[in-house]
């Protein structure tokens, strides 16, 4: 009866029940493998057992492997489908677990143990934190599934492998994406609790770790970062943390077991009651050091890996990273412990000493997302830091969320200036004239290529060519587009255009009609650039009726005029 209720109560939101239709929809009338992209608290595990579940019913007879590498996740993917659907047929295959059974109509097993099994035949595999399975034709999955020839439906979070890239393409497992909702969203529909990162005191340095297979070398890190002083000064920041933020239920990631335990035994020295769960430890030893923590008895837990995936407790309302990572999978899955909502739980603390949030952005708009082969950090945007209460913002941000600080507005400036500009300062040019081309990058998407022929004003350079990209493919990244959307702005005021006219109804933006228009307009009269690594950034560009208005100032002596050069320039921060 409890069983049936707890059933009653499961009611699927609306993004679950399109992502679920969409799955169907691709199975049966394309013949292919899809990939659900599900962030943490979107219910994942339910998607699992609905799809399970219908299909049993549509089609009788069907064998069905749920395929994971975790037993936590075993147990939790089970424990959902029994709730839903009490009445399957269903078993477990993993050594861990102390079961064998692939004799069920759904079968959960373990990667390292089923593998090894090459006599079960299923008509369907859901393969959950499908991120781990390779790229190339290499791994247990990779091994097993293609021995299986069966369709294969997988789910993850975050759908890219550290060194490999985006996990749908030509030589991978799966072929296309279904998309269920993204984490801002869930988090402006209270689905999902805020995070709030803070500067820490002390940073991780990581000057001349080395790197292998794309992730920090991790011996090498370890020696790094796990010393006593750091650790000492790490711990009397979290107590900090603790006492003057009321923090209940503190999850800290560290780089090896002997930092985790480090940590563990700092902290209580300090007097923060705290626990140590590692991959080593035995069932009912990890067990009563998680049920210490969840009850109340240890405010901290500290851990290497072991509890990023599969371990889902609501309450916990502080994060801390203690382990530099270029992967922006693990960092999704360690920041996400926090992000699930609970009762009189208003955010959740993120203290990231490894500065993984400047690494790979925030949570909710990652910009370090490869599509193929990447290095880490990536095109990682600008951040900065509330001076009021040190929450880690982009750049961009106009308001503090946490404090509310307004952050004064820069206007442009128009000013004259004396002698040379090194390669550290701005260049100011007069443009003559400029194309406009499309063309599609390397990584498939659709660009504006904008080319401005110029006078260098501001050194002997004399006529030089001034280039800029802006993406306008809707399936670039967040930041790709965004940057596109501010150049159209700017560009649109120069030239006396209405970008609003280009914004469809659904937000999204006409980038190529746009482009077509504004090419055919009042081009800017000048433009500053700057050096930004091998590249020239465009910062800032001004329409000839700027110019005549700002460059009115006068020199009352002659000789200083002819000594000087003008300069125009956008002081924005």
């Amino acid at each position: 009866m409890a069983e049936a209720n707890e059933k009653a109560m499961i009611e699927l939101r609306d993004y679950q029940k399109k992502a679920i239709d969409d799955v169907f929809e691709y199975i049966c009338n394309k013949n292919g493998n899809p990939v659900v992209i599900a962030p943490t608290g979107s219910g994942k595990s339910i998607l699992i057992a609905e799809i399970i579940q219908r299909s049993l019913k549509w089609w009788p007879g069907t064998r069905i492997l749920m395929l994971t590498h975790q037993k936590e996740l075993i147990e939790q993917d089970m424990d959902k489908l029994k709730k839903i659907a009490p009445e399957l047929d269903m078993g477990v295959y993993s050594a861990s677990l102390k079961s064998k059974d692939a004799s069920h109509d759904v079968t959960f097993a373990s990667i390292q143990s089923i593998c090894k099994n090459k006599d079960d035949k299923f008509n369907v595999v859901l393969v959950d934190e499908c991120h781990l399975i390779n790229n190339n034709e290499s791994g247990n999955y990779r091994s097993y599934l293609g021995m299986l020839n069966c369709r294969v439906i997988g789910f993850t979070a975050t759908p890219y492998r550290l060194g490999q890239g985006m996990i749908v393409g030509d030589d991978t497992i799966f072929d296309h994406y279904i998309e269920t909702i993204g984490i801002l969203d869930m988090q402006k529909r209270g689905y999902l609790s805020r995070l709030s990162s803070k500067t820490t005191a002390t940073t991780l340095d990581v000057n001349g770790v080395g790197k292998l297979s794309g992730e920090f070398k991790q011996g090498e890190l370890d020696r790094k970062v796990n010393t006593l002083d750091t650790n000492e000064a790490v711990v009397e920041e979290l107590s900090r943390y603790i006492t003057n933020e009321g923090i209940k239920h503190m999850i800290v990631f560290c780089t090896s077991v002997d930092h985790a335990y480090s940590i563990k035994s700092l902290l209580n020295e300090k007097g923060v009651p705290t626990v140590c769960v590692e991959g080593a430890m035995d069932k009912a030893t990890r067990e009563k050091a998680i049920e210490e923590f969840t009850s109340g008895k240890a405010v901290c837990a500290t851990n290497v890996n072991v509890l990023s995936i599969g371990f889902d407790y609501p309450e916990i309302d502080c994060v801390v990273m203690l382990r530099p990572t270029l992967s922006t999978a693990l960092y999704v899955q360690q920041a996400g412990r926090g992000l699930r909502i609970a009762p009189n739980k208003e955010r959740c603390l993120l203290l990231d000493f490894a500065e993984n949030v400047k690494r790979h952005g925030p949570i909710g708009m990652l910009s370090a997302i490869p599509k193929g082969k990447t290095k880490g950090g990536e095109g990682v945007p600008p951040m900065k830091t509330c001076p009021e209460c040190l929450e880690l913002l982009l750049a961009s941000a106009s308001v503090c969320p946490t404090c509310g600080h307004v952050f004064p507005k820069h206007k442009k400036e128009f000013r004259l200036f004396l002698g040379d500009v090194n390669g550290d300062e701005e260049t100011a040019h007069i443009v003559e004239n400029w194309t406009w081309m499309t063309k599609t990058s390397k990584k498939g998407f659709l660009m504006w290529i904008v080319t401005y022929k110029t006078q260098v004003i501001t050194s002997d350079e004399g006529e030089s060519m001034v280039k800029e990209y802006l993406v306008i493919d809707d399936n670039a990244s967040y930041f790709a587009r965004k940057k596109a959307f501010e150049r159209m702005k700017e560009l649109s005021l120069v030239a006396k255009l209405d970008y609003n006219q280009f914004i469809r109804e659904d937000k999204s933006i006409d980038f190529e009609s746009w482009g077509k228009a504004i090419a055919k307009s009042e081009m800017p009269a000048a433009l500053v650039t700057i050096k930004d690594g091998d590249f020239t950034r465009i910062t800032a560009t001004f329409s000839n009726e700027e110019i005549q208005t700002g460059m009115r100032q006068e020199f009352e002596e002659n000789e200083l005029m002819e000594q000087t050069k003008r300069r125009i320039t956008g002081d924005i921060e």
